[in-house]
């Protein structure tokens, strides 16, 4: 389960695929990368890129199996490096998502947009005073919801996007995240001179849970990370 801040409860939330297909998007690339090269060389985030390729994948399928099975959210929270990863992966579809504007804005295929809106409109609607499902953030658009090709048109800019899904308000990105702490790079430049736990006591942040890093997993533990995900990949393939 994840500690949606959007969606309370005592448990967390247990997101569908529909939910994360924005997430889902671009994994198969990341994993393809990582096979290759190096986690500095494949994600922008740097907690994640402190990682060794083995504990970005394995932390990669912790993050997923809390979105979708029933575990329960772990007291104090999700680790720093498990937002992180939420924001990577989201930023990365928003990329793919510019790509496709750029090389062929009116593809039907638009992978990267139909897994966007997906999420969007799974996560981001809200129900009006006559029941029917309206979009806050892009209301002014005058879209029209229920047309299969609604991903592809053309007032959905590169702008627009990025604001469905990273945007600060009415998100995707704020229905998975309640800050960045996991960013505050100054925590750790202050923490040598014995400043860090102070500021981050008056900032309401623990240190331990928003910078550790993942555990090094055991082969057979990686092993069997790498077949889930690559196993969640095809299954939203095969429903895109």
């Amino acid at each position: 389960m994840w500690n949606s801040p959007r969606q309370t409860s005592a448990g967390g939330k247990r997101y569908t695929p529909a939910e994360i297909a924005a997430l889902l998007e671009p994994l198969g690339l990341m994993l393809d990368a990582l096979r290759a090269s190096a986690p500095v060389e494949v994600v922008t985030e740097p907690i994640l890129q402190r990682m060794e390729t083995g504990e970005l994948v394995f932390a990669t399928h912790e993050v997923f199996v809390a979105l979708l099975d029933d575990t329960p959210v772990p007291a104090g929270g999700h680790p720093g490096y498990q937002e992180a990863l939420i924001a990577e992966l989201l930023d990365q579809c928003c990329g793919l998502v510019e790509l496709e504007l750029a090389e062929a804005g009116d593809d039907p295929a638009a992978p990267a947009r139909r897994a966007a809106w997906r999420s969007f409109a799974a996560l981001c609607g809200e129900h009006d005073a006559h029941g029917r499902r309206v979009y806050p953030l892009i209301e002014h658009l005058e879209l029209i919801y229920d047309d299969a090709q609604v991903h592809l048109c053309p007032l959905l800019t590169a702008d627009v996007w990025q604001e469905m899904l990273l945007g600060e308000a009415g998100s995707v990105a704020g229905e998975f995240l309640w800050d960045y702490d996991w960013r505050t790079e100054d925590f750790l430049e202050k923490r040598t001179v014995g400043q860090a736990w102070m500021v981050a006591e008056q900032a309401g942040t623990d240190l331990d849970l928003v910078h550790r890093l993942p555990r090094t997993p055991a082969p057979a533990e990686l092993a069997r990370a790498r077949t889930h995900l690559r196993r969640l990949v095809a299954a939203h393939e095969r429903e895109a």
